[in-house]
């Protein structure tokens, strides 16, 4: 596809059908406890905040999360037609939802969200078809971060599926077999003949709207974490996601780009790598790429835990300092007697989440996504404007981290790779690595808290 295209004044040819309309739509699927309006009246400390915000003590609703990256991009995007899906186990103004944001299930989860970004689709192509026969070219470009990566390539999925035919199953009703019709997916349909594009397209043929082909121009992606359980559970089982929720099926997408995190390790959020397309690996946890970190303290109560022994922490605190996350004042072993907790510390700025932004905004520029990128990084979302906390030696660092970056994920360059001080004394860029690492990646695994523990070996399981 070419990268630069020039437009003139449009003139339709003799041979050009005009009584169909071409459609582009962006669609945004937000990550969970990720929703730019909820964080917005947050910030105007509106009475929906006050209803339905929770806790005010623990803070761990999606009132409480800076916007995320995907709606940082939907804010600067100059699509005419777009669409914002509020993030898993969300709903704009409404309380969280357990089912969503436990186990990815629900109407707030994956598949919840999927079908709403079909309904919204829908709609808006009803909007643009008006003076039309039919579409004759509707364009997709879908984005997402967390389990709002897991829904955009799931929905990519749908986009992908062929016209076929139903078939009657024998399932269960309590002690009864009974015969349900069902698509290729094993979902419950009436139609004898399931339509081209999935979901997407039983919606269209229902709005009673002809579409002649849709196309997914651009799927960009941030750290996919699919942890999809159908049902309330004890136990859920998050690592059957790939087959369950179709999240391979995204090559028929012309652009495809995945940005993950490195340094993310807790147990429930496994990563889901793309199959296809650039995929590229940046310093720091799950919400240091996908974006929603607010500017502040950082308190961990229980980077890790131990019993009658405080002495076993002092490895792990060693390793932190030694690696660059803390410094030894950050770090302090808490508790007493029996139980023994070791608590970092930390000032921390979110102003890294911007670099994995600006090269997502880049790249679907050059893809004719249209992105206001200058609006972007130098107003919106900078690293070089200064304010109290974030000094001139900050904005250096990260512009030094940028070009490193940069080079790694558009010339091929080499990626960070962190060098303990025992094997190499830390040169230039190593001590730009501990620094960043200090001030600003997070440190997410942590054992107070439900679900945040990390895997016992410190590394992250990939699908």
């Amino acid at each position: 596809m070419a990268e630069n295209v020039t437009f003139g004044t449009y003139e339709a040819s003799e041979f050009e059908d005009i009584t169909a309309v071409r459609v582009h739509i962006d669609v945004y699927f937000d990550g969970t406890l990720n929703n730019m309006y909820n964080s917005e009246h947050f910030d105007n400390n509106s009475p929906e905040f006050q209803k339905s915000g929770g806790n005010k003590k623990k803070k761990d609703s999606s009132y409480y999360n800076d916007k995320s990256n995907v709606a940082r991009l939907w804010e600067v995007s100059r699509q005419d037609t777009k669409i914002y899906i509020d993030g898993i186990g969300t709903e704009k103004g409404k309380k969280d939802s357990t089912m969503g944001f436990a186990f990815g299930s629900g109407d707030t989860g994956v598949i919840g969200k999927v079908s709403i970004g079909c309904d919204q689709v829908v709609e808006k192509v009803g909007v643009k078809i008006q003076g039309y026969d039919k579409v004759s070219l509707l364009i997709l470009d879908v984005f997402g971060f967390s389990r709002g990566s897991a829904a955009a390539r799931n929905f990519v999925h749908e986009v992908g599926r062929k016209e076929h035919k139903s078939r009657m199953m024998p399932v269960s009703v309590g002690e009864t077999i009974v015969m349900q019709r069902q698509d290729d997916d094993g979902n419950p349909t009436s139609l004898e003949t399931v339509p081209e594009y999935g979901q997407l397209g039983v919606k269209l043929k229902a709005a009673n709207h002809k579409v002649d082909k849709i196309i997914v121009r651009y799927l960009g992606i941030f750290d996919t974490v699919s942890s999809y359980h159908p049902t309330l559970s004890l136990r859920p089982n998050f690592r059957n996601d790939v087959d369950e929720l179709h999240l391979n099926h995204i090559g028929h997408s012309m652009n495809v780009v995945h940005f993950t995190a490195e340094n993310e390790h807790r147990t429930n959020f496994s990563l889901t790598h793309s199959p296809v397309g650039m995929e590229k690996s940046f310093p720091g946890v799950h919400s240091d790429i996908g974006g929603s970190y607010k500017n502040g303290t950082e308190v961990v109560e229980e980077i890790e835990t131990t019993w009658t022994n405080r002495n076993r922490l002092n490895p792990l605190k060693e390793k932190l300092v030694a690696d660059g996350w803390y410094n030894p004042d950050q770090l302090e072993i808490t508790g007493g007697n029996f139980y023994f907790a070791l608590q970092g510390t930390r000032e921390l700025r979110n102003t890294y989440s911007f670099i994995p932004l600006h090269f997502m905004a880049e790249i679907g520029k050059t893809k004719l996504v249209p992105f206001d990128t200058d609006t972007l990084e130098k107003e919106k979302y900078s690293i070089e404007k200064l304010e109290e906390g974030y000094t001139q030696e900050m904005a250096d660092l990260l512009k030094r981290v940028k070009a490193k970056l940069r080079a790694y994920v558009f010339d091929g360059g080499p990626a960070y790779s962190f060098i303990p001080s025992h094997v190499m004394p830390p040169n230039a860029e190593q001590q730009d690595l501990r620094k960043l690492r200090n001030k600003f990646l997070h440190w997410s695994a942590r054992r107070e808290g439900i679900g945040m523990d990390p895997n016992s070996d410190r590394k992250r399981i990939v699908y």
